[in-house]
């Protein structure tokens, strides 16, 4: 993904456009084929998730004009400051939104044999249902349900918990990793 974000440099550091059509413009290609089949994503160790920041931070910083260079080291800004100037999406909550999405859609359909699927391999620490497990862990401690609700990894007691209301479980999630809090 760096080698194809460094081709969209010259569109993001043009002054003449506005910021928001540059973020359309990176949603865009996140979307498309930046991070394409990203809900299905494992959980990112180290270098990995390293390199999947970096490379979305990069394009966030070209856009907004904070990009680094060694004699701007006094208006440097931090990826965090970044992100809550411009109201954006953190990679990591971009990551986990799409996941939990993806559970949310599992649930609603709730096709038997995948469902199985899903619950046998969270017992899996490299897996994704052991991300997703994790992923509403994240979410419970950070209140993101409105009540704090304890089921300490556990994916057998949340499935349980939220096919009462899978839309609304979806509904939820989208609009706590848009906030933000979610992007601190």
């Amino acid at each position: 993904m760096k080698q194809e974000t460094s081709k969209m440099r010259s569109l993001l550091r043009k002054a003449e456009l506005p910021l928001y059509k540059k973020i359309h413009s990176i949603q865009a290609y996140l979307l498309s084929k930046g991070t394409y089949n990203y809900s299905t994503w494992p959980t990112l160790f180290g270098s990995l998730m390293a390199k999947f920041h970096g490379s979305i931070l990069c394009m966030y910083r070209d856009a907004a004009g904070h990009y680094c260079s060694a004699k701007d080291v006094v208006r440097m800004f931090s990826d965090s400051d970044i992100l809550h100037k411009y109201s954006l999406v953190s990679p990591i909550t971009m990551l986990r939104r799409e996941r939990l999405s993806l559970l949310s859609r599992v649930l609603r359909k709730s096709p038997p044999y995948v469902l199985e699927l899903v619950l046998l391999s969270s017992r899996f620490s490299k897996g994704w249902a052991y991300a997703v497990t994790a992923d509403l862990e994240w979410m419970n401690i950070c209140n993101g349900f409105g009540t704090i609700l304890h089921y300490q990894y556990d994916l057998h007691a949340w499935v349980q918990h939220l096919t009462i209301d899978p839309a609304k479980f979806g509904r939820s999630v989208k609009k706590f990793c848009n906030s933000k809090f979610a992007n601190i």
